[in-house]
């Protein structure tokens, strides 16, 4: 099959999901594209990138209000449509579209689904469209995606949230979120230590998604005063990782964006990270508790608020010196560790990138819903 799968540049992990589900269909067989939907339209990906991260940053009370409010205001909705999906968006997409030939389309981005959907519903484009919802919540906008052939959730426990949102039964596919590591890297506690080169001892890894977001600097500064050992990845935030070179030492190590992040969180005892979707599943795939910290408004809020209410993971404070005291109450509370890791289990859907390959290769035997 000829499969493009088509994401959206807001932070990386839409697009880290979608390499994962390149690989395993590429694995099966299928020839497969990957491609940004704005820079298909002529929009630099890394532009729209920008504009997410600073309102993230700069905007967040009114960020989250806004969310807030497209989910329960269908008119609101459409109002803010015409600001994220211009009406030359659609005309240069179906353009794009209709200049490729492809036998299914799997969207990794809740914008890149409107697109196609509202394209294919027009009768621009005729092949099955797949969602794949990359939080532990549902965007507001997948309730304006119609006809889709599928809407990937990360978990069962999505879906009563899902079917009170309009969306249908028969397409929800509780099937997880497509990661490259599922299975702690095949490397246990031990051998990730030896090979990273780490201590023994409590070890805490240290995240803030590719944009090294969240309260990180203080929080490392108040975790290298306790007797555990702390590995904090900056991702691309280069500032952050310059403020914290100089403050490196046997209790602290200091990285930048790494390749080798499956390796450090099959190291790890505990995580502190804001609450991405991506960065929860790979956790959660790995076995590792985590203290939430500073989620971007709107959908990261929700992700926490799933986790706390399953176990799955505990909330961090309002600051770098409370997190850590936290930090220190966890790691000296195996039973609390061992009761989060169960619930993990639960949050963990095995082997979702292959799964979903065999769904989407059902696609072509079935007629479109659209």
């Amino acid at each position: 099959m000829r499969i493009l799968i088509l994401s959206v540049t807001a932070g990386e992990g839409h697009n880290t999901s979608a390499a994962a589900l390149r690989e395993a269909l590429e694995r099966r067989g299928h020839e497969v594209t990957v491609a940004d939907l704005y820079r298909c339209c002529g929009v630099p990906s890394r532009l729209t990138d920008r504009i997410y991260r600073t309102c993230a940053r700069e905007f967040r009370q009114k960020y989250s209000r806004t969310y807030t409010r497209l989910e329960r205001d269908e008119l609101f909705r459409r109002r803010w449509e015409r600001r994220f999906l211009p009406g030359w968006l659609y005309l240069r997409m179906k353009a794009w579209m209709q200049a490729r030939e492809y036998d299914c389309a799997v969207c990794m981005h809740v914008f890149a689904a409107r697109v196609l959907t509202c394209l294919r519903q027009q009768g621009s484009i005729r092949l099955p469209i797949l969602g794949v919802n990359t939080d532990y919540c549902l965007h507001p906008y997948w309730e304006d995606c119609p006809g889709l052939d599928g809407l990937v959730i990360p978990t069962e426990e999505m879906r009563e949230e899902v079917l009170l949102r309009n969306i249908p039964q028969d397409i929800i596919l509780p099937l997880g979120i497509p990661i490259r590591s599922p299975r702690r890297c095949l490397l246990s506690r031990e051998e990730a230590r030896a090979k990273l080169g780490l201590p023994g001892g409590k070890l805490v890894l240290l995240m803030g998604g590719s944009m090294g977001y969240g309260h990180i600097f203080s929080t490392a500064l108040a975790l290298r005063k306790q007797e555990i050992t702390t590995v904090c990845v900056c991702g691309r935030n280069r500032v952050l990782r310059e403020r914290l070179l100089p403050f490196r030492n046997d209790r602290l190590r200091v990285l930048g964006y790494t390749r080798l992040l499956s390796e450090y969180m099959a190291a790890a005892d505990l995580a502190v990270t804001k609450p991405g979707g991506l960065s929860l599943t790979e956790l959660a795939a790995a076995g590792v508790p985590s203290v939430l910290t500073q989620p971007i408004p709107g959908h990261e809020e929700r992700n926490l608020r799933l986790w706390t209410r399953l176990g799955a993971a505990a909330e961090g404070g309002e600051d770098g010196e409370s997190t850590a005291r936290l930090v220190t109450e966890l790691l000296a509370d195996e039973g609390r560790l061992q009761r989060m890791r169960s619930a993990l289990e639960a949050l963990s859907p095995q082997d979702a990138a292959e799964n979903l390959c065999r769904f989407v290769e059902t696609l072509d035997k079935a007629p479109a819903h659209g």
